[in-house]
């Protein structure tokens, strides 16, 4: 089977002459398949007697697929793609599963497919009939006009994008104005294409078209078929291997103007084909610079799934395929049953995917986005948080216009906003979900005094040892917690942030700071570190101290914290003073401080701090500010053993657990707790993992 596919901007004529094309060669015996590819549906009303045809998309949601094909003129087989209602949905997508539908429904018979396609915008599903697999021969229908011949040469981009094969048989002038010629055939010379033929103008189209026949039927002995004829008679030369397809050399954007000037064309360079690679990128949520061969990891909706995950009393609704709320789901399942943070909290059943396929993309989501709403609320939930997805983003869901006319009574819809740059963080919608939870607050309450509440993305209160520890540490102040931006469980509870006294954020990410700009318009924001090791927990008690008037109960509080944990300390240093020890990390920052302190408590040397290959930069913390310690940068982990033994190491020190494969005893730096408690408990792990000799028993599980 012969693939013919003819191109050209929107209204050029491309629609009636293709027909004739295929009326023409069904005449010479050639069984025919006539697909219309453009939206409005109207490329085979000249072959079904004026008779608009079912469509495609019809089959999707009224009639069955075997009526797709009809039989038309001459015997020749028709098809129409159609597309969904204005604003819905997306026409491109249907093409892709209309072509899908065709490679296994077409007409054994079939020597020839002829596609006539909507040329003015050549996106990924109306480039589809170009694709390499798709067509054996291109024909481009342009006119003398400027524009017309502008679309032409986009036209010939795609193919050179998305083909790369020499397919272009050549352009059909539909003469508007025979005298104003001169521009397209300058544009025919400079980008190499032959024009296969004329079609003059002449009123048996019109007359033709009323009837809902073709000329080359109504009108056989006229010029305008004799026209038509020699075209056909190119495309049978091109088929029997007589005519050479050729390669697509678009023009450039100075060499287009200088056509539309009338002027001769000098700039015979053609457009820029990106010939290599690179993954440079800017994760704009966490304030992370990737470079090199490093991939971003990329999702519209992970940064607001993690966000809204915690509340048990909330449904989520993620904006599309299976897979999204699958993968989103897999992702928080690991966390909570694996990362010592989350003490194994399991989750409610409060996600819902809306389940966006091949057939709602192309037909329109709006009615599968409001009866899965219906299904959160017939479950129960009171308030449902609608989040966007690559694919809602990509097919321009109006989300919030959805959301705001689904009725559910006694039922608050939240719409999540997407992010402003498609794609720019791994944490996508992170701020759209801060804004959607900030907009429900009062944030003209009254405040009760002696009251706190933590802002800000930390996996710490996660933990019931640190909410208690917290606790523990705010009751020295005479304060207590009263609902938290973080790791709430109600929506109640959240709902209390705004009547605290004060609001305290936690931890320098970045997403600490996206909440703060955030809630930062409406009230003031205490910020401190995370309370790692007696480092933060001095900070923190220093500054509650301080807000609160009362440097007294800090003092006396640190001072037995100090106390216990120097006791403590001095126990575990008699296994481990003397030891050496490098830390091999990816970041040389602050968070480092702590390590460093616990390490120097122990009188454990510091050798260096080992960085691997830097393939990304978080901007969001400051350096380590210890800045006696050696720096060894770009070290693959390859080379990490004999690195620690070219130092005399007794330890590897490292949150990448294959370092724990280099046979020499390695821990890892994730510490499940705060404060004094944290700092105890890591330093007991590095006492066990010094304890056990290499090749002795020593495995990964001893340092975790």
């Amino acid at each position: 089977m012969y693939k013919l596919a003819v191109y050209g901007k929107g209204g050029i004529g491309k629609s009636s002459i293709s027909s004739n094309l295929s009326y023409i060669l069904s005449t010479r015996g050639l069984k025919v398949l006539h697909v219309g590819c453009d939206p409005k549906h109207d490329s085979t009303r000249l072959l079904t007697d004026g008779i608009p045809q079912s469509t495609f998309m019809e089959s999707l949601t009224e009639k069955g697929k075997d009526e797709v094909i009809a039989k038309g003129s001459n015997g020749i087989y028709c098809m129409e793609c159609g597309g969904a209602e204005p604003g819905i949905g997306c026409a491109g997508k249907g093409m892709t599963a209309m072509f899908n539908y065709i490679s296994e429904h077409t007409p054994e018979d079939t020597q020839v497919r002829v596609c006539d396609v909507l040329g003015d915008v050549v996106c990924g599903g109306f480039s589809v009939p170009m694709r390499r697999n798709n067509v054996d021969g291109i024909v481009i229908i342009a006119s003398e006009e400027f524009m017309s011949i502008y679309a032409a040469n986009n036209i010939l981009r795609g193919i050179a994008n998305l083909n790369g094969t020499a397919c272009v048989l050549g352009m059909v002038i539909n003469s508007r104005d025979p005298e104003d010629s001169a521009r397209i055939e300058s544009f025919a010379k400079a980008a190499g294409i032959r024009i296969l033929g004329i079609v003059s103008r002449s009123a048996l189209f019109s007359k033709a078209e009323s009837s809902g026949k073709t000329v080359s039927e109504l009108f056989p002995d006229s010029p305008s078929y004799r026209e038509l004829a020699h075209i056909a008679d190119m495309i049978q030369d091109a088929m029997a291997g007589r005519l050479e397809p050729l390669p697509a050399k678009p023009l450039s954007d100075r060499a287009m103007m200088q056509i539309a000037a009338g002027k001769e064309v000098t700039d015979d360079e053609p457009p820029k084909v990106r010939t290599s690679c690179s993954f440079d990128s800017y994760d704009r949520e966490r304030n992370v610079v990737y470079s090199g061969d490093f991939v971003m990891p990329a999702c519209t909706s992970h940064g607001a799934f993690e966000m809204l995950a915690n509340l048990t009393d909330a449904a989520m609704i993620l904006h599309g395929a299976n897979n999204c709320a699958f993968l989103d789901e897999y992702a928080w399942n690991r966390e909570t049953y694996w990362v010592s943070f989350s003490s194994g909290r399991s989750r409610k059943c409060n996600i819902y995917s809306t389940g966006l396929d091949e057939k709602t993309v192309f037909t329109g989501d709006t009615e599968i986005l409001k009866k899965t709403i219906h299904k959160a609320a017939s479950d129960g939930f009171r308030y449902i948080f609608v989040i966007p997805t690559c694919t809602s983003e990509i097919i321009g869901t109006d989300i919030r216009g959805i959301a705001e006319s689904a009725e559910e009574e006694g039922v608050t819809i939240i719409p999540v906003s997407a992010d402003r740059s498609f794609l720019s963080s791994k944490f996508g919608s992170y701020t759209g979900s801060v804004l959607a939870l900030s907009s429900m607050m009062d944030w003209g309450a009254p405040r009760i005094p002696g009251t706190v509440s933590f802002i800000g993305m930390d996996n710490y209160p996660k933990r019931d040892e640190n909410s208690r520890y917290m606790d523990s540490v705010l009751a020295n102040f005479g304060l207590r917690r009263n609902g938290d931006f973080i790791a709430v469980e109600t929506v109640a509870e959240l709902m209390k942030v705004p009547t605290s006294q004060y609001l305290i954020a936690m931890g320098q990410t970045f997403f600490t700071k996206r909440i703060m700009d955030v809630v930062s318009d409406r009230r003031d924001i205490l910020h401190l570190e995370s309370m790692d090791g007696m480092k933060g927990l001095r900070t923190w008690c220093e500054t509650l101290g301080k807000v609160t008037g009362r440097p007294e109960d800090a003092e006396r509080f640190l001072e037995t914290e100090e106390r216990l944990y120097r006791s403590e300390i001095s126990e575990i240093r008699k296994r481990t003073e003397g030891r050496k020890a490098i830390i091999y990390t990816g970041s040389d920052t602050d968070s480092l401080d702590w390590y460093v302190e616990v390490l120097d408590d122990l009188g454990i040397e510091v050798l260096a701090i080992v960085l691997w290959k830097k393939r990304f930069e978080d901007r969001s913390r400051k350096k380590c500010t210890y800045s006696g310690i050696k720096r060894m940068p770009d070290v693959e982990l390859c080379h990490l053993k004999s690195t620690a033994e070219s130092l005399g190491a007794d330890l590897i020190i490292s949150g990448d657990t294959r370092a724990g494969r280099a046979g020499i005893p390695w821990s890892g730096m994730a510490v499940p707790y705060i404060g004094r408690i944290g700092a105890v408990q890591w330093a007991k792990r590095l006492s066990r993992c010094l304890s056990i000799k290499p090749g002795e028993g020593w495995n990964m599980e001893v340092s975790q």
